[in-house]
């Protein structure tokens, strides 16, 4: 199966523009071409679930020693990476939830995503995928559903970021979805923009801890990241 013809983004998202991301860099994998391309242009603004104290956790799993100062550092990454794309500081925006526990806080994620949606009357939201794998990325799209309940003018586009499945044929669940449900963005302009974007959250993708085997984010996956147009739902 082919992807739809790519468009330009300019085409078919309108503003002010709203992108949920469960954590920091989520934005970056499933639309940070898109938000390139857009940010001369239209009012962007990026709301962070999670407060990202877990990435990179300790190997057993659990928070690492330097989990208290993750969430400073990985906000600082965010504002780095906003910059190499024209998107101003002051347009992030931080929940500060439990990182892998955005579920069991369903109602303080919604209300917080309503608050933000009423301040800023959005007319594109940018959300994940409501099949995606991670349970937080599952939580974010169900309270950005919510949320925008009701609102009239809205147009909610799903981006992917967990989308390879194992189990299935092609291991891709984007060729799961009816190709008439989908929409590509043209990121060839800003193609490199987006992969030097990624390099801005060194906490992901360097060895950031000394026991560390790998980075959290290795290149051969933020190159996937990049190689095509982004798919949207």
């Amino acid at each position: 199966m082919t992807w739809p013809t790519a468009v330009d983004p300019h085409r078919v998202i309108e503003d002010p523009v709203l992108v949920v991301a469960p954590h920091v860099d989520d934005e970056t994998l499933g639309c940070g071409g898109t938000m390139a391309r857009l940010a001369a242009d239209l009012p962007i603004h990026v709301l962070y679930a999670a407060d990202g104290r877990l990435s990179p956790s300790g190997p057993d799993g659990k928070p690492a020693a330097e989990a208290a100062s993750l969430p400073a550092i990985r906000r600082a990454e965010a504002e780095a990476a906003m910059r190499r794309r024209g998107v101003p500081v002051d347009h992030l925006h931080c929940l500060g939830l439990p990182v892998g526990a955005l579920a069991a806080h369903a109602t303080r994620l919604e209300a917080g995503l309503r608050v933000r949606s009423v301040a800023l009357a959005p007319r594109s939201v940018l959300a994940p995928f409501r099949h995606d794998q991670h349970p937080d990325h599952l939580a974010v799209y169900r309270a950005t559903r919510a949320a925008l309940g009701g609102v009239s003018g809205v147009v909610l586009l799903e981006y992917f970021v967990y989308y390879r499945y194992p189990l299935l044929a092609e291991k891709d669940i984007r060729r799961a979805v009816d190709p008439r449900h989908l929409l590509a963005i043209d990121i060839d302009p800003v193609r490199d923009r987006k992969r030097a974007a990624l390099d801005d959250y060194p906490s992901q993708v360097t060895r950031y801890v000394p026991w560390q085997q790998r980075p959290v984010l290795t290149a051969p996956v933020l190159d996937v990241h990049c190689a095509g147009p982004e798919l949207y739902v």
